[in-house]
Formats: structure tokens, sequence, C-alpha cells
């Protein structure tokens, strides 16, 4: 699985927690809500992006992709992108007279399995197959490249997405911390 750290530098911190050092039970909130803001964000723009680069709906690469959230106790987030082959009926799969045609999500191009065919399985099931040798049986599913190796091998799109997560991870606990100290000064 892929990953995307951002860290929270410790001089920051020793920052936030003088600032919220009056206002008990501020601290864990300000840093949970702050990450996990700024994860959703984060998780939004690699949606986006994946989804421009691999020509799916960002429903479907937003599948891919899980959230585990911050807490309270644990001032963490993990945005983990799913390693699974993408199935070919997923990247717009027709039947042709010779094999089947997909889009490529690498290349965004189409491309053709010569040998390939379009199937419903009895569960009901639907994908693209091939013949595992030269009699009909046994058939074989076939998958493009999971979304973490089509995120790790845009190197453009991570280091970006890295830069910008780690500016509004910053910007997002300023926020929280903003709407703590206003909250306490009208309360």
């Amino acid at each position: 699985m892929a990953n995307v750290n951002v860290k929270f530098d410790q001089r920051q911190l020793k920052r936030v927690q003088s600032m919220l050092r009056d206002i008990p039970r501020a601290m864990p909130k300000v840093m949970s809500r702050g990450i996990n803001n700024t994860t959703k964000k984060a998780r939004t723009k690699i949606t986006r992006e994946l989804s421009k680069k691999t020509k799916l709906t960002q429903k479907t690469v937003r599948s891919k992709i899980r959230f585990n959230k911050a807490t309270y106790r644990k001032w963490a987030a993990v945005l983990s992108i799913s390693p699974r082959g993408i199935p070919l009926i997923q990247l717009k799969a027709k039947q042709l007279k010779s094999g089947v045609s997909f889009t490529n999500p690498v290349t965004a191009s189409r491309e053709k399995l010569p040998h390939a065919f379009i199937a419903k399985m009895p569960s009901g099931h639907t994908g693209v197959f091939e013949r595992a040798g030269t009699s009909r049986l046994p058939i074989k599913e076939q998958y493009a490249p999971g979304m973490a190796t089509l995120y790790s091998e845009a190197p453009g799109i991570v280091g970006r997405i890295q830069n910008e997560t780690a500016a509004d991870l910053v910007k997002n606990i300023r926020t929280q911390i903003d709407m703590v100290l206003a909250r306490r000064r009208a309360g």
C-alpha cells in the first residue's frame, strides 16, 4: 500500500502547546481536528489527480483510498492506497470482434487485448477474461496495475501533494487554534 506521510515539526508542536496551556483538553481537540481536515483534503487531491491521470471516475478512485482518522489519543491519520489491481472491466472495456479494448490507466490511451473476452459469470460478476491455455478452461480475469502503483509512479503528483499537505497541516492547525481561542474569549 502506498501511504502519504506528513510530519508536524516538534518546535511547532511546542508552540501550539504554549498557546493552549491555559485551556484544558484543547490540545488533543486541535491536533486531531487539524490532522483529519488536512488528511481529507489530501484524499480529495489524490482522488482528483489519479482520476485525471487514469480516466477513471473519482468515485472509483476514492473507493481505493482508505482513511484512518486521528483521534484525541492518537495524533496520526493514515491514507492507504490499495495495491490491488484494477479490473479491466472498470476501464471502459468494450468487446470487439478480435478481443477487448480498454483505456490503459498508465498512458490514458485505448489498448487492445487480442484474445480476451467479456463474460458474465454464474455469480453475476462481469469481467474481462483470457484463457490460461489452449483449452476452454481455465480462464483468468485481467487486471491493470493498482492505484498504489499508479500513484507511486507519478513522482510529480506525489511530491506536489506531499508539499501541499504539509502546508495545509500548519494552516489547519492554526485555524483550529484560532477557533478554540475565539470560543474561550466569547465564553
